[in-house]
């Protein structure tokens, strides 16, 4: 087994270190681990929205415009739908205001609204559901349009497939463990080096927006003292000398549990993980409690 690649770890209430797979009565052998999970690498210790909405061109007449008219999210999410530049004297309290979805089985509209110039109206839409659609706003004998597509929210599936198990099944099984990790980076593991919406090391971002809706992307921080900062980060793997071969990173939660992607300046998978109790990890416990190689 190849301590670089996968892992899986986490921590007993108590503080005691033991293997990825603990059996009743004791310590299990590392191989004894890999032949009963697969393609998990024991370590000593155990243990898919906003790129934030993507604005696509905007359609306009005039001055006239939608402030965005291409929305790529995550179900359960909702945005504002801005339309501003209405010509002044164009519309006025009789006048018809109308946000209109093609498809409310995928996204509805709420809270219709001008301002109080008639200058500019407002709407929320709602994305209830896995699909594609057009949100049309009608207003002074024109038309402005939204296009809309929607990923299917984070669920429990999404943490199945990597490893035999389903890591919240998993940590189900080891309930006491305050924190458990599994993930991989730098070099992808073939067979089973995916998440669930196929995604593996080398894909693009482009490609995990694809799969998991618009991201949150955050600047890539080590944890330099206590829980601050992410400790995956001082693995030797992230670093080249004193440069992070990473820069950006983006969450995806379900409850308690984390998918954490992380990016190269060139905007390329570099690896992932999957947490519970991401932050009670430190960089000392991992340093102490895996076969990790820390810088």
């Amino acid at each position: 087994m190849r301590r670089e690649k996968r892992k899986i770890l986490g921590v007993v209430l108590a503080g005691a270190l033991v293997l990825g797979m603990l059996p009743v009565n004791g310590l299990a052998s590392a191989k004894s681990v890999a032949n009963e999970t697969g393609r998990m690498v024991t370590a000593e210790a155990t243990t898919g929205s906003s790129v934030t909405p993507t604005e696509g061109p905007t359609a306009q007449t005039g001055d006239t415009a939608l402030n965005i008219t291409s929305v790529n999210r995550m179900q359960g999410y909702s945005f504002k739908l801005i339309l501003s530049g209405i010509p002044a004297g164009a519309v006025n309290a009789q006048t018809g205001l109308l946000f209109v979805s093609d498809d409310t089985a995928v996204a509805t509209v709420s809270g219709a609204t001008y301002s109080t110039d008639f200058t500019s109206a407002t709407a929320t839409v709602n994305l209830v559901g896995v699909g594609t659609t057009t949100i049309r706003v009608s207003v002074a004998d024109q038309e402005y349009t939204c296009s809309v597509n929607v990923v299917r929210k984070m669920a429990k599936i999404d943490f199945g497939k990597y490893n035999t198990t389903n890591f919240l099944d998993y940590c189900k099984k080891h309930s006491s463990w305050k924190w458990v990790w599994t993930g991989e980076w730098g070099v992808p593991m073939g067979k089973y080096g995916t998440t669930y919406r196929k995604i593996k090391i080398g894909d693009t971002l482009e490609d995990v927006v694809r799969a998991y809706g618009e991201l949150k992307l955050k600047a890539c921080k080590k944890a330099t003292s206590g829980k601050k900062g992410d400790p995956f980060l001082y693995e030797k793997q992230f670093n080249n000398g004193s440069t992070l071969k990473v820069n950006r990173y983006a969450d995806l939660s379900y409850g308690k549990f984390k998918l954490r992607f992380y990016f190269t300046p060139a905007d390329k998978v570099f690896g992932f993980t999957m947490t519970k109790g991401f932050k009670l990890i430190t960089k000392d416990q991992l340093k102490k409690s895996s076969k990790l190689k820390m810088v």
